[in-house]
């Protein structure tokens, strides 16, 4: 006869989880799901790798002193995505350099601000259209590690020792896709990013310049 009463649960196996809060176990079935995504993208029959790189000019926004000390900076940067549906999730990183121009009662022989930052992006396709080849618009969002380095000499002939902070950067943007040759695209585009250290909150918008491609081996499928 079939017995009907549940066996109880051994120790040490599932106890231990069961235990957790909900939003523990929650954050643990996330955590593994998003690792099934990122690490393991190939397994997917929609997904593929893509590489890009793309050059940038940036100006900044704020604080103040930001706006006011600091000229135009140039910048670049790298991605390594997978493609999974109209979605794209991976990581990227970029460096983006200001020149110190001078503040009210305060001299300059020269300074730079360097802004380096890793995150992970999430980007969603808005709309996707076919004429003689493949463009589209795209929106992107990334969170993640941000450094500052301020150096240069200040005040006549004072220089300055390098200040460093680390801290958090996220960004929003908008880019524009088209494809150049065999699956090479060209793309353009905004964004805003924002740092989080803890003595100033930085803010520059950027027009970028890019072009990706898909890794060789990665068997794209055409959109």
């Amino acid at each position: 006869m079939t017995p009907t009463a549940t066996q109880p649960t051994r120790p040490g196996r599932h106890a231990p989880v069961a235990l957790l809060p909900n939003f523990q176990r929650r954050a643990i079935r996330l955590t593994c799901l998003l690792a099934v995504l990122v690490v393991a993208p190939p397994a997917i029959a929609e997904s593929r790798w893509i590489l890009e790189a793309a050059g940038a000019v940036a100006a900044p926004v704020e604080p103040r002193q930001f706006v006011d000390g600091w000229r135009t900076g140039l910048g670049i940067g790298a991605a390594l995505r997978a493609r999974l549906g109209k979605v794209e999730v991976g990581v990227d990183a970029d460096f983006t350099q200001f020149g110190f121009t001078g503040l009210e009662r305060l001299g300059t022989l020269g300074g730079e601000r360097r802004m380096t930052r890793v995150a992970v992006p999430l980007r969603v396709a808005l709309w996707r259209g076919r004429s003689a080849a493949f463009h589209g618009l795209f929106f992107q969002a990334s969170g993640g590690w941000g450094h500052q380095s301020i150096a240069g000499s200040f005040g006549g002939t004072l220089a300055s020792s390098p200040k460093t902070q680390d801290g958090l950067a996220g960004t929003l943007g908008l880019r524009y896709v088209r494809e150049l040759y065999r699956r090479t695209r060209w793309s353009a585009g905004i964004r805003y990013t924002r740092f989080e250290f803890e003595a100033e909150s930085p803010v520059h918008v950027a027009f970028l310049l890019g072009l990706q491609m898909p890794l060789e081996g990665s068997r794209p499928r055409r959109d």
